[in-house]
């Protein structure tokens, strides 16, 4: 199978560069280079690898670059195409010379908005680099990383963590894990409901049901990027007043009716707050449907 490359500029003309950009989001082109192009604006969601070739001199052209990347598949407009990560690959050392891209910054005044960004020295040549950093750029040194047992990095491990924590705490929705396993996640509301899935514990699909139209898929992606379209959702379909009453729940018992509903549907244990019974009839109800849907 070939590998097809282009490269636009802006003496590209208009025609030509609309062509091929057409072509990219096709899946035809599957490396596009620019000069400077394509840094801010440019969205094609099936980006999945942004190569840095040059250093960036300021933190927010850095962030501008790699959000090329970091677009959400849209499964209607992309059917069939996963996308579960981005990578970046930095030639120009922006990363080590900016630092974490989670830290805060002003993307219009990054010169006057200044970070205090932990270093550490190479024990070889003694230069220093931001502490994220696992290669030294000067000398090539490769530091050690804590692992866990399955050979994964530690800190990625626990950096997504920290990120999935923090998406479901700011959340006005309660998400209920509907397994030991975490690998289905609901939430509900008035106007709808949402879950999270996987059978791999790689491929995330969320999926969104409002005001009592059809399931839809809308997203396939890793944990964290499934949650976050799935919250979007609920936002988008949840007044503020629903969102609030729904909240109320979180710390009512369980209703007669809600017990009476999961006994008929096998459960031996109906120790939920009323929240988690909804979740748990919400899913049973549906069960088949997703299963449908996802062809599991």
């Amino acid at each position: 199978m070939g590998f097809v490359s282009e490269t636009i500029s802006s003496e590209t003309p208009k025609a030509e560069r609309k062509a091929i950009l057409k072509s990219y989001d096709r899946g035809e082109i599957q490396a596009l280079m620019n000069p400077m192009l394509l840094t801010e604006g440019w969205d094609s969601q099936i980006c999945g690898c942004v190569g840095l070739l040059r250093p960036s001199s300021h933190k927010s052209t850095m962030i501008q670059m790699i959000g090329r990347g970091l677009r959400k598949v849209d499964p209607k407009r992309y059917p069939g195409v996963i996308k579960t990560n981005c990578k970046v690959l930095d030639f120009g050392i922006s990363l080590l010379n900016h630092g974490n891209l989670e830290a805060k910054i002003n993307l219009q005044f990054d010169k006057e908005f200044k970070t205090e960004t932990k270093i550490k020295k190479c024990p070889m040549c003694n230069s220093e680099m931001p502490q994220q950093a696992r290669t030294c750029p000067l000398c090539g040194y490769e530091f050690q990383s804590m692992a866990e047992d399955d050979g994964q990095d530690f800190y990625e491990l626990k950096e997504f963590e920290m990120i999935e924590i923090d998406i479901l705490s700011n959340s006005p929705f309660r998400w209920i894990s509907i397994f030991v396993s975490d690998k289905v996640l609901i939430a509900s509301g008035f106007n709808s409901w949402v879950a999270v899935i996987s059978a791999d514990n790689e491929n995330w699909f969320a999926i969104g049901n409002g005001n009592k139209k059809s399931l839809e898929i809308l997203t396939v992606a890793n944990k964290i990027g499934a949650i976050s379209s799935a919250d979007d959702y609920m936002r988008q379909h949840e007044t503020s007043a629903s969102s609030k009453k729904a909240a109320k729940w979180q710390n009512e018992p369980i209703s007669i009716k809600q017990k009476n509903i999961l006994v008929r549907m096998g459960y031996q244990n109906t120790q939920f707050s009323k929240i988690e019974a909804a979740a748990h009839m919400t899913f049973r109800f549906n069960q088949k449907r997703i299963e449908r849907l996802l062809k599991l």
